[in-house]
């Protein structure tokens, strides 16, 4: 990694030289794609990946004969470039909205407020974000904001209007524009600048310039003109050169700001609900409702159909089962506020009172129980005494408001080390950790449920489904290195082999201490679908389906056709809601009453999970399947089927 670092692969050489390897591989057919990590920090993207295409046979009628995937972090109101020669992005975008899916939506405000009461945080995440991206302006990155200073100041030079600029004014308005982009970055390049392009950048500028205490705020029109090229005298060559290349480096300036100030710090500053707190996310869509999801689906299926669906990777800030057990919390708002408060009395007298305040303080203890709430079993009390200290104090310094990697503050680390480790002790006399079992029975058993709905919908939606180490089992993990401990594979085939030779109910992988088996029996099953029909996932068509009754908006549903062959998916939604916190099955009529799902023309009637036909209702001028029928053996239903071929 530290070899390839800040390589020019924009110079043929280059790129010739630091891909030497990858090439062989390719041409040996060891390799079948690659995955593109970081590539916001090239200085011409686009050029990069034609070049990949180009050096793998690249032509008018396959422009992409290598599968190329690219680590792109797409905020809510952007678009993949399709004059890109890939085909997707490595999934983050997936993975934040499925999250995001399983909060509820109509307990933002109240969770909202319980989160500023409890720490005392009233500032928006927009806030925070941007306070974080001038932070690191200051400290990590202040060399890279200085050369654009200097190429700025530069500019300004070769025209009389703009000679009094000083350097510090223009190194001021840079920082605060890159503050205010609402992107990664832009794709300014010699092929000229594109609408979306112009618009952010106008809107970044316009957002500065209203934030910005200075006198003189004809600078920011200066930058925004040279961004644009707009500055330009007609005919003056050198001039324009200097914006071109001004621009291009600005914007691999503004990607590294966004990922160290947001994700790497602060992520780590606004925890109201951290499962939304993940790489591709973004705090402030606090729910993403079905129909979105749907949308997104159809839009995948059109522009991107191979791209990655990805649930957990290497930079996952929570594993996907600890992000679904943490959205639970959204759903029983009087169940955390009961238990919360007897945390703070059981807890007071363990925290560590410093000259300058508390360890921890309110926000890391908040942050806290919800990483706890994630990664606990019952009995590894031993082993999350190792792994959850590192990870507070590590999650402490991303935030650099008490104690930071450059600056540790041995105190405040010593004093979180030791209030983390006062929770986990003792565990036959510890009071908390009695109160926080009885607290973790429904968020642990409804988080089942989201991780095998979220499992279903990775594997069967538009796209090619991602698995991270491990995590075809319950994975229960935090950000790295408790991410990359070492996996039992062999374990994990045990239990493969066992599975595949089930002969009982499905619902009983779902009893016993952890996911483990219900997790890789979904897993086992559906990508066993998608190697039997192919084409179904890879050419097939996308139908949301209609969903009603009581209960309508906790069930989710879709189907896949190709040809005679038909996959539906019936998730359920919100469940530790729609059941009050009772951790039962099956999710029976007595739970789901009068919902049912359409099929419309989908000839689905086999249930492949549990292997049971599902009754089919002609009503209404539709074809239906009533939830309750749905999951009556197993929390989550997929439905095969063929047409008649006659």
């Amino acid at each position: 990694m530290n070899d390839l670092a800040a390589l020019r692969m924009d110079e043929r050489m280059v790129f010739e030289s630091a891909h030497r390897l990858i090439f062989e591989l390719i041409d040996r057919g060891a390799v079948a794609g690659l995955r593109i990590d970081h590539s916001d920090g090239l200085y011409d993207p686009e050029v990069y990946f034609e070049r990949l295409q180009q050096r793998c046979g690249a032509s008018a009628e396959q422009p992409r004969p290598l599968y190329l995937v690219t680590e792109k972090i797409l905020a809510a109101h952007e678009r993949l470039p399709e004059s890109w020669r890939v085909h997707g992005t490595t999934g983050y975008e997936f993975a934040a909205a499925a999250t995001a899916w399983l909060a509820a939506a109509d307990e933002e405000k109240r969770l909202t407020r319980r989160y500023r009461q409890f720490t005392g945080n009233d500032a928006s995440f927009e806030q925070i974000a941007y306070e974080c991206k001038r932070l690191v302006m200051n400290a990590s990155l202040a060399a890279e904001v200085e050369v654009l200073a200097t190429q700025l100041d530069r500019i300004a030079q070769m025209s009389r209007y703009t000679q009094d600029f000083t350097r510090a004014a223009m190194r001021e308005a840079i920082m605060q524009v890159i503050a205010c982009f609402p992107v990664y970055r832009t794709y300014i390049s010699p092929r000229g600048v594109s609408d979306d392009d112009r618009r952010i950048v106008n809107w970044a500028v316009g957002l500065a310039r209203r934030r910005s205490a200075a006198a003189e705020l004809t600078i920011f029109d200066f930058l925004r003109d040279v961004l644009l090229g707009d500055a330009a005298v007609r005919g003056a060559a050198m001039q324009r050169r200097a914006m071109l290349e001004f621009a291009m480096k600005f914007q691999q300036v503004t990607a590294p700001v966004a990922a160290k100030g947001v994700e790497d710090t602060a992520f780590y500053r606004y925890n109201r609900l951290t499962c939304l707190n993940e790489v591709g996310g973004d705090p402030r869509r606090f729910s993403h409702s079905s129909s979105a999801m749907h949308q997104e689906n159809l839009e995948r299926a059109k522009h991107w159909p191979h791209g990655l669906l990805a649930t957990s990777t290497h930079d996952a800030k929570r594993s996907e089962d600890a992000r679904a057990r943490i959205a639970v919390l959204s759903e029983l708002p009087e169940h955390c506020k009961l238990h919360l408060s007897r945390w703070v009395r059981l807890n007071r007298s363990k925290r560590r009172m410093l000259d300058d305040g508390p360890s921890p303080d309110r926000e890391d203890e908040y942050l806290l129980y919800q990483a706890l709430a994630g990664v606990w079993r019952p009995g590894e009390e031993a082993a999350l005494l190792e792994r959850l200290p590192a990870y507070m104090i590590k999650a402490a310094r991303e935030a650099k408001r008490s104690t930071s990697w450059i600056t540790p503050n041995a105190e405040y680390e010593q004093g979180l080390n030791d209030f983390v480790a006062s929770l986990l002790a003792n565990a036959e006399r510890n009071a908390f950790l009695r109160d926080f079992a009885a607290f973790m029975q429904p968020v642990a058993w409804f988080g089942r449920i989201n991780s095998l709905a979220v499992t279903a919908l990775k594997i069967l939606s538009p796209g090619v489904p991602d698995f991270y180490q491990g995590c075809e089992r319950e994975a229960l993990a935090l950000v790295d290195p408790d991410n990359r401990r070492p996996v039992d594979f062999a374990a994990a085939a045990r239990q493969l082999a066992e599975i595949e030779n089930l002969e009982s109910s499905p619902a009983r992988l779902l009893e016993g201490p952890s996911l483990d088996a219900g997790k890789l029996f979904v897993t086992w099953k559906l990508l066993g679908l998608r190697r039997q029909r192919p084409e179904l996932f890879s050419c097939g068509s996308y139908h949301p389906l209609q969903t009603d009754g009581e209960h309508a908006e906790h069930v989710f549903a879709f189907a896949r056709i190709h040809a005679q062959h038909c996959c539906v998916l019936i998730a359920p939604r919100w469940t530790a809601k729609l059941m009050h916190g009772e951790t039962k099955l099956p999710l029976g009529e007595a739970v789901w009453k009068d919902t049912r799902i359409g099929l419309g023309e989908t000839p689905a009637t086999r249930e492949l999970l549990s292997g049971a036909h599902i009754g089919i209702e002609e009503a209404d001028g539709g074809r239906w399947v009533r939830a309750a029928d749905a999951f009556g053996q197993f929390p989550l239903a997929v439905m095969v089927g063929e047409a008649d071929s006659g």
